[in-house]
């Protein structure tokens, strides 16, 4: 489950409402971003769709051809109310440390290695390859499998670990982990925090969440070539990660 959207992380009911035929076409930029006031709902707009989300049921009305489906509202859906709550989704890869109980966080742009590396550690291992979500429960950063993937497609781990690392993906070469500075940290993570909104709340929640891992938790660099072996991998993460601040 996502804490405080009682939504579970593979599935997430959507009911629509459709007045034209589906058709694979974009749905454009959000054109609108709001809460009702009266009941504290989301409301998504953009050319073509109207999404409310009041809980776990998004209710859509199409007034053109829907296409790109429900993700992408979702994704606004999900993203915004993270951001409010304390949380976030991040552009990255999680992956299951050797005992289970624990995750990496490995952020990176696109292209930069977050699919591979979620393919070494392996489907029953990876809660995603695209976007986890962040959140806080009890003073402990839990990070949380998600319906959104990217080229991996799905994944086999499910529900949430502890967070014990995070890395940013800085070359393919060899094997290798070092430590960045906080700013450096602040710059690589505020860029991966997936925001739609441009109103200062959500902006203003991602600087704040990608300052306090920047400035609170050891966050190191990793490069690594691509026909390693899981365990080495998982091994020099498990050896950065235990590092002192």
């Amino acid at each position: 489950m996502l804490p405080n959207l009682g939504v579970d992380a593979r599935a997430i009911d959507v009911e629509l409402s459709l007045n034209t035929s589906l058709a694979l076409q974009d749905m454009g930029e959000v054109s609108a971003l709001f809460n009702d006031s009266s009941d504290g709902s989301l409301t998504i707009q953009s050319r073509g769709l109207r999404g409310r989300w009041s809980g776990a049921l998004v209710r859509a009305e199409c007034n053109n051809d829907l296409v790109q489906p429900v993700e992408n509202l979702l994704r606004f859906v999900v993203t915004n109310e993270l951001l409010r709550s304390g949380g976030a989704c991040f552009h990255a890869a999680a992956v299951e440390c050797k005992d289970g109980q624990g995750s990496f966080l490995v952020v990176g742009e696109s292209e930069a290695g977050k699919t591979t590396l979620a393919e070494i550690f392996g489907r029953a291992k990876t809660l995603s390859d695209e976007m986890p979500a962040i959140t806080r429960n009890e003073g402990e950063w839990r990070v949380h499998a998600t319906p959104f993937w990217g080229d991996m497609g799905y994944g086999e781990a499910a529900g949430s670990r502890s967070l014990r690392g995070i890395f940013v993906l800085r070359g393919k070469q060899e094997l290798a982990t070092w430590r960045i500075q906080p700013a450096d940290a602040l710059q690589a993570l505020l860029a991966r925090v997936f925001n739609y909104s441009s109103v200062k709340e959500p902006c203003e929640a991602a600087l704040a969440i990608a300052r306090e891992f920047a400035e609170t938790c050891v966050v190191n660099a990793l490069s690594y070539p691509k026909e390693i072996a899981q365990r080495d991998l998982e091994a020099a993460m498990q050896e950065a990660s235990a590092r002192a601040p």
